[in-house]
């Protein structure tokens, strides 16, 4: 059975009562093509700053970290230290920690008495310990040395 349709007139509007829907007009396709276009070179766009800026960042240099020498010993020490910027004398007791520039970093640490007590030399970057020697010998001798180069 068909509906029955009812036709309206209202300020040059035809409107049928009981008709099927009409379907809501499609815009141009010259506007869909346009619109796929610019989707698309959005995405190319944001494709090539996401992986510019990922390469970048591995491209850089890794920061650098602190370069140090650290003496330790329960009793009195005097040696060299030494790095690309000179060499220079130091002497103490107990544990220092001396800044270093890089290069070859070097450390000559002696012993001022014949204790048993281990004298310990360590070149560090950053918190990693690079080299590390030790001696418990009387009046012993720690020679220690690494290329940061």
């Amino acid at each position: 059975m068909s509906r029955p349709q009812l036709t309206i007139m209202a300020r040059e509007q035809v409107y049928e009562v009981g008709a099927e829907p009409e379907q809501q007009p499609q815009p141009p396709q010259n506007f869909l093509n346009k619109n796929k276009y610019l989707v698309i070179g959005a995405i190319v766009i944001i494709f090539i700053v996401f992986f510019g800026c990922a390469l970048s960042g591995l491209m850089s240099p890794a920061p650098h970290k602190a370069i140090s020498i650290e003496i330790s010993y329960n009793g009195s020490w005097t040696g060299s230290i030494g790095d690309s910027g000179g060499q220079r004398s130091v002497s103490g007791t107990g544990a220092r920690s001396y800044d270093m520039s890089g290069g070859i970093v070097v450390a000559v640490i002696q012993k001022d008495d014949d204790s048993t007590k281990t004298l310990t030399v360590q070149i560090l970057e950053g918190s990693d310990v690079v080299e590390v020697q030790s001696t418990a010998a009387a009046y012993g001798v720690v020679s220690t040395s690494h290329n940061f180069d």
